[in-house]
């Protein structure tokens, strides 16, 4: 199977990776594996094997005729006691803990991005104020975390489990916890030496999930094992070369006691004794052994009556369009049917939703396929064919479209070519931005590459930014303009050169600019940072992104063309005639790969 793709699938995610890390180590281990309410509570989990390894001491001890006491452990004893131990420690295990936190990848310090060690030991007391809430205290029908515990501190977090944890509490219940992985080594965190190991218990996590291996399942009966999917030994006797190999078991003989099993092509007899392990078993019955007369009966009438409806079987259809059904074109076809139909779906989703629908943009598909493939030849020579320029449409009473050279436009010179009148500025958008939920029907959502028309100014606001009133490209018909903010739509050029002091605390933080680089504010600092921007660098320019000075940038806009109409009072003196047909529409620029 192939993980990595399934993984990768817009259809599956970290829960499908989840259940069949549980169903594989139970199998494996032949084991119980407990969810959690809600499902990968990582304490839940720890305290369900904790509790089982309690048991299980208590009955080896009843067996030998000694009696011990099984108190119950809850979240509250593991929370206490974990607090109780980082509270306990010296200075320097403080900050080695403080620095094994920021490198784990389970710890809410890395998933934070905090900077360094000094920023975590900032936070400790932050961080064992939220370890002392417990998971249930985050949830209202136990299915989903969808509760504070305070609302009036909206500081509480709910913290994660993470390795650092775990070796915490394996030295202080003295037990060896295992944490089995999907497609990685597991991990194996030991008490100390001193203190012995007086059990061991085995967790199961994938991306951030977790659940607890417990006792031993119960044992399969030999008449189960029909239909099931099993491993052979190593030990065939005469079929040797079936050594090791995976087969189906077809039937089993209880007077001879040996089961048929199909491997590939064949058939052979195996002993009770040369199954290894069983991969996986039939739990829902459905072989031909359980079927009754009057199932089979049922059964053949009901293919009969849809025979027409479900078509042939697998190898028996005609061809498709010359692709012969099983060749390796048809699965290539059924392939990207099946690709084409998991678009359509999460188009649907996201309709449902009320998602602003987006159209994907097939040339930036085909450039991120172009990279998997291998350079062309050196005496092989590329031509680049010149594309011409988008054409407009005229409409009735419209006073023509200036000739402008297209590129990068001050934003200046865009706001006064929307004061001359009724014009309309086509631009491209250099992101993709969109709008909260709250504010979709105000505010414009753009697609990086996709063309905006600029129809009239906006309000400006006190930290230099604009709104415009834009309609979106490819919209035939009446719709309604929407707000777009110009930190969306513009690309900052740098005039003056800045660099950070190392004097400053955390230099870090900002981004040096040299003249020529092209950045995109993603927000705007307000307060005593007033005049200064979080920003990044534009993608060829670079990938860091901090604080700058606004003094140094130049807001600019990529300006396709621009269209300017009749004025509102050349219309009312000159009403158009009755009979003369409808203007035809305007059509923006259309879009150009770039």
């Amino acid at each position: 199977m192939n993980l990595p793709l399934l993984r990768s699938r817009a259809f599956a995610g970290d829960r499908v990776g989840f259940d069949l890390l549980k169903r594989w180590i139970s199998n494996a281990f032949m084991r119980e594996v407990r969810d959690t309410s809600p499902v990968g509570c990582p304490w839940q989990s720890l305290i369900s094997a904790l509790e089982e390894s309690r048991r299980r001491r208590w009955r080896e001890a009843r067996a030998e005729g000694e009696m011990l006491e099984l108190d119950p452990i809850t979240e509250a004893d593991i929370r206490t006691a974990l607090v109780h131990a980082y509270q306990d420690m010296p200075p320097a295990a403080h900050r080695a803990v403080a620095e094994a936190k920021l490198k784990d990848e389970l710890s809410i310090f890395q998933m934070a991005h905090f900077p360094d060690a000094d920023a975590v030991i900032r936070h400790w007391k932050w961080y064992l104020h939220c370890l002392t809430f417990e998971s249930h205290e985050f949830t209202s029908d136990g299915t989903c975390w969808d509760k504070f515990p305070d609302l009036d501190d909206p500081c509480i977090v709910r913290m994660p489990l993470d390795c650092v944890d775990l070796q915490i509490l394996a030295r202080i219940f003295k037990v060896q916890i295992t944490v089995s992985r999907l497609g990685r080594e597991a991990l194996r965190l030991l008490p100390s030496e001193e203190d012995g190991c007086e059990d061991v218990i085995h967790l199961i996590m994938h991306a951030g999930l977790w659940a607890a291996l417990l006792s031993s399942r119960a044992p399969i009966p030999e008449a189960d094992i029909v239909g099931a999917v099993v491993k052979l030994s190593n030990d065939l006797s005469c079929f040797q070369d079936f050594a090791n190999k995976t087969a189906c078991i077809l039937s089993y003989d209880e007077v001879q006691d040996f089961c048929t099993a199909c491997v590939g092509r064949y058939v052979i007899p195996v002993q009770r004794d040369g199954i290894c392990r069983i991969i996986a078993c039939d739990e829902s019955r459905h072989h031909p052994r359980y079927r009754t007369r009057e199932i089979d009966v049922r059964s053949r009438e009901i293919r009969r009556s849809r025979a027409h409806l479900d078509g042939p079987g697998p190898g028996d259809a005609p061809s498709f369009f010359g692709i012969p059904d099983g060749s390796l074109e048809f699965q290539v076809l059924l392939d990207l049917v099946t690709q084409m139909a998991c678009e359509r779906l999460l188009a649907t989703r996201s309709h449902l939703k009320g998602e602003v629908p987006v159209k994907p943009d097939r040339y930036a598909r085909y450039l991120a396929r172009l990279e998997d493939l291998a350079p062309l030849p050196s005496n092989v020579e590329v031509k680049r064919v010149q594309l011409e320029q988008p054409y407009i449409q005229r409409t009735k009473g419209s006073c023509g479209s200036e000739e402008i050279i297209s590129g990068r436009r001050s934003l200046e010179e865009v706001v006064q070519m929307l004061d001359k009148g009724s014009t309309t500025v086509w631009i491209l958008c250099p992101c993709t931005f969109t709008p909260p939920v709250s504010q979709r029907n105000s505010l414009l959502s753009c697609q990086y590459g996709a063309y905006i028309g600029l129809i009239s100014n906006g309000r400006e606001f006190s930290d230099g930014s604009k709104l415009f009133l834009a309609k979106p490209a490819g919209v035939r018909g009446a719709h309604m303009p929407r707000w777009v903010s110009s930190d969306v739509i513009c690309q900052f050029s740098v005039k003056e050169e800045f660099a950070p002091s190392s004097e400053w605390p955390y230099p870090q933080e900002f981004l040096s600019l040299s003249v020529g680089d092209l950045l995109l504010i993603t927000d705007r600092a307000t307060g005593k940072w007033e005049g200064w921007a979080r920003g990044r660098l534009w993608k060829s320019h670079g990938s860091q992104e901090g604080l700058f000075p606004l003094h140094c940038v130049k807001p600019e806009l990529y300006v396709k063309s621009w269209y300017k109409e009749g004025s509102e009072r050349e219309s009312q003196e000159q009403p158009e005639p009755e009979d003369e047909p409808e203007a035809a529409p305007v059509y923006p620029p259309r879009q150009m790969r770039r």
